[in-house]
């Protein structure tokens, strides 16, 4: 089976919610209680082999924290492919800054192979954060 036809079955059967997510009791009660008490970190680094169920858990977190408006509120990005500083002031700046209509809620920008990033990207990255946590 290609790649591709694997990367589709899997994300046909990725979890969904906190429950299926299998593995990661520690990541998922983490997740849970600081959801619970409204104290959301405004940066989270997951580290792990491939597989191991990283950016699922993230997405769990997000349709737990957003409910059926997850989506417009998640930007993921692969820094892996994208990984410049052009990246960090157009797609990541504009997806921060702007408001959700009648929208509340946390948004999310995922970034996957996060360690690719160029040291300028990850300097921008880093202001980014402190202007719109």
């Amino acid at each position: 089976m290609s790649t591709t036809g694997y990367q589709v079955i899997a994300r046909k059967w990725r979890p969904q919610i906190f429950a299926d997510v299998v593995g990661q009791d520690h990541v998922v009660r983490t997740l849970k209680n600081a959801i619970a008490r409204n104290r959301i970190a405004h940066a989270y680094l997951f580290v792990g082999p491939r597989g191991t169920g990283k950016t699922s858990t993230i997405l769990a977190c997000a349709r737990k924290l957003n409910g059926p408006r997850y989506a417009s509120m998640v930007l993921e990005l692969n820094a892996s492919d994208e990984r410049g500083i052009d990246v960090v002031r157009e797609q990541i700046k504009d997806f921060a800054s702007t408001m959700q209509i009648w929208s509340t809620g946390y948004k999310l920008v995922i970034l996957d192979e996060a360690d690719m990033m160029t040291k300028d990207a990850q300097f921008a990255l880093r202001r980014v954060i402190e202007k719109y946590a």
